[in-house]
């Protein structure tokens, strides 16, 4: 337990000494008005490196644990979470309402996506089918964006770590899960 805690710390130290800086310094020098997908585009070739930089200096060939301490970065208009996952592991299907960064470390993360076919119209009810699945390979990064971000996230194979960063602080967000089979869609703030 001692030795899992000190991985993810020195992956959290190695993270926040520059490329916090780094990311942060980067979302404010990306102009507000960019659509998120422009933004996105603008932050995923500096966060590959950070990623493989880290990686290959804290936590090659470490098993970083589930009991890690998520939070790597909070501040209004940025979030950083190191989320370690184990075999099984899922979500129910939900959305972010802002665009996301996920960056793979170790294993598959997949993200089953899921596209709206209703207008929206009716309070609280949604029509989803399957759109597409992307695995989150260690080395891959991949995004989400709104209105395009429904989705849920499962783990099939073994251990995974990923790092994600989401355009505003993901833990003063609302947003929503969604049961496919009713059409319920509930808020939720995590």
């Amino acid at each position: 337990m001692e030795k899992k805690n000190a991985n993810a710390a020195h992956f959290r130290f190695v993270l926040s000494h520059w490329g916090v800086l780094l990311l942060h310094s980067s979302v404010r020098s990306v102009p507000k008005l960019l659509p998120a997908s422009e933004t996105v585009d603008k932050l995923r070739p500096l966060l590959s490196r950070l990623v493989a930089d880290s990686m290959s200096r804290a936590i090659s060939g470490r098993d970083l644990g589930r009991d890690a301490e998520p939070i790597v970065y909070s501040a209004p208009d940025l979030y950083i979470e190191f989320v370690p996952w184990k075999h099984g592991d899922s979500t129910p299907i939900h959305n972010h309402n802002m665009w996301v960064l996920i960056a793979g470390i170790t294993g598959n993360e997949r993200n089953v996506n899921y596209r709206r076919l209703d207008d929206g119209s009716a309070p609280w009810h949604a029509r989803l089918e399957e759109n597409n699945i992307v695995d989150i390979l260690s080395g891959v990064c991949a995004s989400i964006l709104p209105p395009n971000d429904i989705h849920a996230v499962a783990i099939p194979n073994s251990r995974t770590t990923a790092l994600n960063i989401y355009g505003t602080n993901l833990s003063k967000e609302w947003r929503y899960q969604f049961n496919i089979e009713t059409g319920e869609v509930t808020p939720s703030r995590k």
